[in-house]
């Protein structure tokens, strides 16, 4: 036994030898079972469907919609964050590539995901080629009115900004509030934009900090990155002409 090992007796008097390299060992195995469960869980989601539309929030609790008045407020597991990339195909998901940030995953960019050619995307109902992958964020919160756990998620831009500010928030004010999680109040701001006029943008206002209680998330785990296409050959361009331009093939929705 090296100088390293340690035998401890458990209950069941077996000795189990927890040696830094069979803890090392140990941890990367559970890495890599959390992120084939992480593929295989079909529904990322826990709790009530917690949705923000045109300035109003609401939640299905059992299949009726609720509506989060403005004085509710909700206590938000912010470990839970995760970011990543949906394909859907006939309104179902068929791949996800989704993690925790405290877990190290990075979502990758959009080129990384195939399906580049627009003219084999479907038609939205203005048939308008859609994009089938959607970067999709989310976050898990409870319902300090009735206890009930429920997840917010978005794919727009504005939704995404005020989870960033959530998070901000987070980070700025958890070495005074430790243990601790925001309590929140759902609300709405209005945004001018150029291309839709005024739109309502949700908005997470921290007014409390408080433990999250049961069914918090784990601390974060280093999971090995997620399996991508193989990145397509960049060919130089052509002697004489200009290079790469500026042009956007295609720009994010902003509602």
């Amino acid at each position: 036994m090296t100088k390293h090992q340690k035998i401890d007796e458990p209950k069941n008097n077996l000795p189990v030898i927890t040696s830094e390299e069979t803890l090392a060992q140990l941890n990367a195995d559970v890495a890599a079972l959390a992120a084939e469960a992480n593929e295989l869980v079909s529904d990322f989601r826990v709790g009530d469907d917690l949705r923000f539309k045109k300035g109003n929030w609401t939640k299905t609790v059992n299949d009726k919609d609720i509506d989060i008045g403005s004085t509710m407020t909700f206590v938000v597991d912010v470990l839970s964050y995760k970011r990543g990339w949906i394909k859907w195909v006939d309104r179902k998901p068929v791949h996800k590539l989704i993690g925790r940030a405290i877990d190290g995953f990075i979502s990758p960019v959009r080129d990384r995901l195939g399906d580049l050619d627009e003219s084999k995307w479907p038609k939205n109902n203005k048939f308008e080629p859609q994009d089938p992958w959607q970067e999709t964020f989310s976050i898990v919160m409870r319902d300090l009115g009735d206890d009930r756990l429920c997840t917010f998620t978005t794919t727009s831009y504005y939704g995404s900004r005020a989870l960033g500010t959530l998070l901000k928030a987070y980070t700025s004010g958890v070495k005074q509030h430790p243990d601790m999680m925001p309590v929140v109040l759902l609300l709405s701001e209005t945004k001018a934009t150029q291309s839709y006029g005024d739109v309502e943008a949700p908005l997470f206002k921290v007014v409390d900090w408080k433990p999250f209680g049961e069914d918090a998330s784990p601390p974060g785990m280093k999971l090995p990155p997620p399996a991508l296409p193989k990145v397509a050959q960049i060919l130089p361009p052509k002697s004489g002409g200009g290079g790469f331009d500026d042009e956007v093939p295609f720009a994010p929705a902003i509602v």
